[in-house]
């Protein structure tokens, strides 16, 4: 993917700070068809920009953050992007890192104390020649201990294990390409498993066991959309012990509201379950190019805020 005529297309790529990103449900690594490498999902965009799971508008040159909050220092938070969409620089809460890159793909980032500049942590990225991340390794300094993590993938180029230290992690597909088996291994002992279903590659039912405080644990979960593809509600079952089967009677129901403005904006966002747990995320200040500018969360009671300022390339 070496950039050339991508760059006239003004294909616009975001990476993440630890560049290590997995197209992947929230609930596990392989609920959702998984491709390790640093582009995000593979998107092309005419004119945007990828940042914190986002698709923003325009050519974006820095984003100044803020976080209020319970846990957030409220410190604002700089990020710089080159005009090729490539995040080159994070600044804030005592950190600034620089990343560099070979093409569009990132091959070392560089941590530094934001009061010296002295360097105390560093990335580095290693692909293979089909350009799939094939080891992350995180140093540590002065000492220079690290921490190596690898990839490994079968000739349709999809992940099929990951290692680091003794922890592995193992994957295996179906005839459609969607990943059905998860396997988790500490050492040689399996200590955990998903199963998943899918009907048009949508993920559908997922089983799984766990190991937790000397017995297994199990789960069962099975998911709903609505018509545009949004996920719409999971239904959760327990587990019974004495028969060794799942029950049949839903043991609880989490269900996913989305309100769009007359702009097709997504404005507010809820998380609504039967234990009356609730999440409600809302979207405004909208700017120009028709970025969010504020975000509000109230997390059953807990609550944060995030503003962002934005400046555009021309």
């Amino acid at each position: 993917m070496a950039i050339k005529e991508n760059m006239k297309m003004k294909k616009i790529i975001f990476y993440t700070t630890t560049f290590i990103l997995l197209i992947m449900s929230n609930k596990g690594c392989c609920q959702s068809q998984m491709t390790m490498t640093t582009e995000t999902n593979f998107r092309k965009f005419e004119d945007k920009t990828i940042f914190d799971d986002d698709t923003l508008n325009g050519k974006i040159k820095t984003i100044i953050q803020n976080t209020y909050g319970e846990y957030y220092s409220g410190e604002d938070v700089i990020y710089t992007f080159d005009e090729y969409g490539l995040q080159v620089r994070r600044q804030g809460i005592g950190q600034d890192i620089f990343n560099y890159y070979e093409g569009n793909k990132v091959i070392k980032s560089s941590i530094c104390l934001a009061d010296n500049g002295k360097e105390y942590r560093k990335n580095e990225y290693l692909y293979d020649e089909r350009e799939n991340l094939i080891k992350h390794i995180h140093i540590f300094l002065p000492d220079s201990d690290s921490t190596i993590t690898q990839y490994f993938y079968n000739n349709e180029n999809k992940l099929i294990e990951q290692r680091e230290n003794r922890e592995t992690t193992k994957y295996q597909y179906d005839e459609n390409g969607d990943c059905v088996i998860e396997k988790k291994y500490h050492g040689n002992f399996l200590n955990g498993e998903i199963e998943n279903e899918y009907i048009n590659h949508r993920l559908a039912k997922t089983l799984s066991w766990r190991w937790f405080e000397g017995f297994r644990f199990y789960t069962k979960e099975t998911y709903n959309y609505n018509e545009d593809g949004t996920l719409k509600s999971i239904t959760y079952y327990a587990y019974n012990y004495d028969t060794k089967a799942f029950s049949e009677e839903e043991n609880g129901t989490t269900f996913y509201y989305y309100t769009y403005d007359n702009e097709n904006r997504l404005v507010k966002f809820q998380e609504i379950n039967k234990n009356n747990y609730k999440k409600t995320i809302t979207y405004s200040n909208f700017d120009e190019k028709g970025n969010w500018q504020l975000k509000n969360t109230n997390d059953y009671g807990r609550k944060s805020k995030i503003k962002r300022k934005f400046d555009y390339f021309d």
